[in-house]
């Protein structure tokens, strides 16, 4: 009976984040409303609220569902057998089906993460979303480690500081070719997949022993 009743709380939870989603990509988040909210998720504005505690929450939320995703995607791959370079690549593919599937969560969470807040001010949804980009913060860890170990990737890599690099070097290619994706064409003759394997071929060269 309680997961019955778990499943349709997730249900309604899941409903009230989509029509959520779509509100704050089309709205921006300042722009859209509770009333907004209940209309396009077809609630009561209470039944929102008994579900979230605020339009910031919601926010949350949806940036948590995406980040769940993208840590799923990553234990995936390196659950895997495969060679680092060959992992190097599948791990590329999350961040891109991440960037494609939850382009909220993806366009929020640099943001998010870098919030300076004591651990005592923060709200649970902000507390998730934290928790959540860690843990993607220490499987890429994992992933470079086990290049180190390999002896594929160089041994005076600083891995935490090579976390952040390679998340926003991974993203910044992503946006750039979502946004220029057309214009590459034209301009240089080459294509958004051709323009992405480049640019992920120079990011995995800069931590190799040998490059690329």
């Amino acid at each position: 009976m309680e997961d019955r009743k778990t499943a349709v709380e997730t249900l309604h939870r899941e409903r009230i984040m989509d029509a959520s989603e779509r509100l704050f990509l089309e709205k921006g988040f300042q722009g859209t409303t509770i009333s907004d909210i209940s209309e396009a998720a077809d609630y009561s504005r209470r039944t929102i609220y008994a579900y979230f505690e605020s339009k910031d929450e919601i926010l949350c939320g949806v940036v948590a569902r995406g980040l769940r995703m993208l840590r799923d995607e990553l234990r995936a791959v390196l659950g895997e057998k495969l060679t680092f370079s060959e992992m190097y690549g599948k791990v590329c593919a999350a961040m891109r089906a991440y960037q494609e599937r939850h382009p909220l969560s993806a366009s929020r969470i640099n943001a998010a993460q870098a919030e300076k807040l004591a651990g005592d001010e923060l709200t649970n949804g902000q507390r998730t979303v934290l928790e959540l980009g860690s843990e993607i913060n220490e499987l890429l860890e994992q992933f470079l480690r086990k290049g180190i170990a390999e002896g594929v990737v160089r041994k005076s890599l600083p891995v935490r500081l090579a976390v952040p690099v390679l998340w926003a070097g991974m993203t910044s290619l992503l946006s750039l070719a979502a946004a220029k994706g057309a214009y590459f064409v034209r301009a240089f003759g080459v294509s958004e997949e051709e323009f992405l394997k480049y640019g992920f071929e120079q990011l995995l060269g800069g931590i190799l022993e040998t490059g690329v």
